[in-house]
């Protein structure tokens, strides 16, 4: 690219081609600078032209895109496409700049003459029906204007002067065979002056005298051109212009016809064929042209089968060789496939800024690349006006799942972001946004929940959007954006504001308040339910408690409370409050049933759990009494067996021996009766736990365990467990008594019972 280029724009890929048989280059760019935003950069490389074509058709083809640039530059409408500025000629380069282009048409037909690669986003490239009628309209809004306003005649209209534009217009170029036509209206036409040697739309023609007759003549010579390109494109000229006036006089009607042309390559349901359905394929040859010219009225109505039903008839009145009986643009545009809902909701209605209500429904119709490049630009661009964005909303929330997230992200939220989250009025606004909240949140990134939504949810809690209807609206919503908030921002700031509505003075929106409190309540920790959602709830149940949904409200906190509390808290702090709100007034029969059925659920699972956390303890306890208590019993029967005086507990010294009699005669302790608590803590694959306490106590109470290997203990183990010589002297005091009221033991002499009266 040249200098001249390359020092004011950064230059993207080429993007299409465009021109007489594809000789401007198209390439994306972006002013260098703060110049303003992305352009496209129409270029054709002389040099390059030149290698290949003679000096003198370089030469012409140059001034014919010369003056293409200016014609169009005298020239504004939104169809027709405008040049924004002309870069200065060097000796290489001839180039301008203009808004920025999706394709030529050409190339959305498959023609990629000019592209030294097939783009990506022409490779399965095909144009919509709608697509195709509302850039046909396009064309006519154009054409209408150039007859009517700038009294030209296009000249030369084909699918390489069309250009897709990337806010999804068709606009109109290529203004080098247009010619000025000195008429009042469209229907009144009079040709210009001829000469010997004379050019209309480019074409050359006959003199009179050469040609033997009086008057001018608008006949060809019959010979080729040199070049293609320094003449219009026979494929949609029409036959007063080719053939001669023996069809009528060259003017407005002659685009008329061009329009039909095109109008059948891009309507037409063939497109089997390499480029396209193709309406006529000439060359450069008026030979050509004359012969299927004179076979054209017997094969357009098969032609106009592969067209819609609504568009054939005028379509066919189009193309008639005759400009006396050709139809207008008028009639083509009156025509029902002009005037159907969609067609008029994307012309008038989008273009004035009118959106209606049924365009919801409608968007589900309308083609993607139309919603991309026509629908959404507008519905943007309208967010700007405060009173149209309650009108707006429902659209955009239809339209955003179906275009691409690249877009939305580009256009749709930058939008919402300026115009709409920060609008208290009309009051409509925050209401439709946070109905709308769930579709937003699934299909915008984290960080604009994060810096746009949750911030608008924050301002409508504290009123800063509305009043007490947006405030319980936002409650709703709380849940929905409650996981993506910061844990403490969510302590610190949403809670907060939860608990000012439940004690404010809207009544009205202290249910709402503790349903939010209740869905809130998963998310936080035990040490935050404790210290502030207890003792809130405790406020709040302290009142009176005659309000139904009140008391409800309440009851669905305290439920979803204890979900994260310990059963030991449910027990003392959440069943005394269920148990107080279902003694409330405000419950009818069926209401305390049913709340007397969850009182009794939550009781039923704080018993399940405390047995389970009881069944642990005991458990752990029964371990740790096994490995006491197995290496024990051998350090106990040693000392049994060594005798000797020295031993404080022997038979002879047990102070609690009866008389200081024989031990062994002394009777052993009844076992005790079966245990009522046998089997609580019995539990599948857990051992039982031995409660049979007397036979636990009959061990020795000093005796030294050996140590347990790999336990580190070097000396013996003195075990805490009563030595069975101390319930040797004593009666079992539970044993009922003899009659006779004998002694403990078989020998009758041992102390008296203390608690046979008992």
């Amino acid at each position: 690219m040249g200098n001249g280029i390359a020092k004011d724009y950064d230059v993207g890929p080429q993007v299409g081609s465009g021109g007489p048989f594809g000789l401007w280059k198209i390439f994306s760019a972006v002013p260098k600078g703060d110049a303003g935003g992305a352009v496209s950069l129409f270029v054709f490389d002389k040099k390059a032209f030149a290698e290949s074509h003679s000096k003198s058709a370089t030469s012409r083809v140059v001034d014919l895109l010369r003056t293409s640039i200016t014609k169009a530059s005298l020239l504004c409408h939104p169809a027709i496409l405008p040049v924004l500025r002309v870069l200065d000629e060097t000796r290489q380069y001839l180039a301008f700049t203009s808004v920025p282009i999706f394709a030529s048409l050409a190339n959305c037909l498959h023609r990629f003459e000019g592209l030294d690669g097939i783009p990506g986003h022409l490779v399965k490239m095909d144009l919509e029906p709608l697509e195709a009628i509302l850039g046909l309209a396009n064309l006519s809004d154009a054409l209408s204007f150039l007859h009517t306003q700038g009294k030209l005649v296009h000249g030369n209209l084909s699918p390489y002067n069309v250009y897709l534009c990337a806010d999804g217009v068709w606009r109109l170029f290529g203004f080098s065979f247009s010619q000025h036509v000195g008429y009042g209206s469209v229907t009144a036409a009079a040709p210009p002056a001829s000469s010997s040697s004379s050019s209309f739309f480019g074409f050359k023609r006959k003199s009179a005298a050469s040609s033997g007759s009086a008057g001018p003549s608008t006949a060809w010579d019959g010979g080729r051109p040199d070049e293609p390109w320094l003449m219009p494109d026979l494929d949609y000229a029409a036959p007063e212009v080719v053939l001669g006036s023996e069809y009528g006089t060259g003017g407005p009607a002659s685009d008329v016809f061009a329009l039909a042309a095109l109008a059948y390559e891009v309507l037409a349901t063939d497109r089997s064929t390499s480029g396209g359905a193709r309406f006529a394929q000439h060359g450069a040859s008026t030979l050509t042209y004359g012969q299927w010219l004179r076979n054209l009225p017997g094969s357009l109505p098969s032609l106009a089968q592969a067209l819609p039903a609504e568009i054939r008839s005028v379509w066919t009145q189009m193309l008639a060789p005759q400009v006396a009986a050709r139809a207008s643009l008028v009639a083509f545009v009156a025509s029902p496939a002009f005037t159907s809902t969609a067609v008029k909701a994307v012309r008038y209605q989008l273009v004035q800024g009118l959106v209606f209500k049924g365009l919801a429904g409608m968007i589900n119709t309308l083609p993607i690349r139309i919603l991309e490049l026509r629908v959404c630009p507008v519905l943007v661009r309208e967010l700007r006006e405060p009173l149209m964005v309650p009108f707006l909303l429902p659209n955009l929330a239809v339209l955003a799942p179906k275009i691409s997230k690249t877009l939305v992200y580009a256009t749709v939220l930058p939008g919402l972001s300026k115009h709409a989250l920060p609008l208290a009025t009309p009051p409509a606004v925050p209401l439709v946004l946070l109905q709308q909240l769930s579709m937003w949140l699934d299909l915008v990134p984290d960080e604009f929940v994060t810096n746009e939504l949750v911030p608008f949810l924050l301002a409508c809690l504290d009123g800063g959007r509305g009043g007490a209807e947006v405030i319980g609206a936002a409650l709703s919503d709380l849940a929905l954006v409650a996981p993506t908030i910061p844990y403490a921002e969510l302590t610190r700031g949403v809670v907060p504001r939860v608990a000012n509505l439940i004690n404010g003075p809207h009544a009205v929106l202290r249910a709402p308040a503790l349903g939010a409190l209740a869905q809130l309540a998963p998310l936080l920790d035990a040490g935050v339910v404790s210290s502030t959602l207890i003792p809130l709830l405790e406020e709040v149940c302290g009142g009176a408690l005659s309000d139904a949904p009140l008391v409800a409200a309440i009851e669905r906190v305290y439920l979803e409370v204890g979900k994260s509390l310990p059963p030991q808290a449910v027990g003392t702090l959440v069943v005394p409050q269920l148990l107080k709100l279902a003694m409330a007034e405000a419950h009818t029969l069926s209401s305390f049933d049913a709340a007397m059925a969850r009182l009794e659920g939550v009781l039923g699972s704080v018993r399940s759990a405390r047995r389970d956390e009881l069944r642990e303890s005991s458990s752990l306890h029964a371990q740790m009494h096994e490995m006491v208590g197995g290496g024990s019993s051998g350090a106990a029967d040693g000392m049994a067996g060594s005798g000797g005086d020295d031993n404080p507990f022997a038979a002879g010294g047990n102070p609690f021996s009866g008389g200081g009699g024989d031990s062994s005669a002394a009777a052993a302790p009844p076992p005790m009766a079966s245990d009522p608590f046998a089997g609580m803590f019995e539990t599948r694959g857990t051992p039982a736990v031995s409660t049979n306490f007397a036979a636990d106590l009959q061990a020795p109470l000093h005796a030294p365990l050996a140590p347990t290997a790999g336990s580190g203990v070097d000396g013996p183990v003195v075990s805490n467990v009563i030595e069975p010589s101390i319930w040797n002297g004593l009666a079992n005091p539970f044993a009922e008594s003899p009659a006779g009221g004998g002694g403990s033991g078989g020998s009758g002499s041992g102390a008296a019972n203390p608690f046979s009266l008992l």
